[in-house]
């Protein structure tokens, strides 16, 4: 099994898991999205932003922001800021199939936050 990925020029990823045998054809007949033994894989780095409240002594995540970029993503973190216990800024890959948010990198935090990787 082989997982071949590659990014686009818009930031986003894509990808696919060959389960099958690799022959001499050309790259672009070997790896055809209607050829049995191909698996799409589609994922995407989004930017979130989440707000934290204090409720009974312990931090609550709010509504989650999406932002365009990761400096959007700060700059709207930085403006919630001071009206939130914590507010961190996310990169994370999301698959496009399944929805799945995966791998979060923190990029800003302000005040108090909660761990996503328990």
């Amino acid at each position: 099994m082989m997982l071949l990925a590659s990014r686009h020029a818009d930031g986003e990823l894509s990808g696919e898991i060959w389960c099958g045998q690799l022959t001499s054809a050309p790259k672009s007949e070997r790896f055809r999205n209607d050829q049995s033994g191909i698996l799409r894989v589609s994922t995407g780095e989004k930017f979130i932003v989440i707000p934290y409240r204090s409720n009974r002594g312990k931090l609550v995540p709010g509504e989650m922001r999406q932002a365009s970029n990761p400096i959007s993503a700060e700059k709207i973190a930085s403006a919630m800021s001071e009206r939130f216990a914590g507010v961190a800024a996310y990169a994370i890959t999301v698959d496009e199939e399944t929805g799945d948010m995966l791998s979060p990198r923190l990029l800003a935090q302000f005040g108090e936050i909660a761990d996503l990787n328990p």
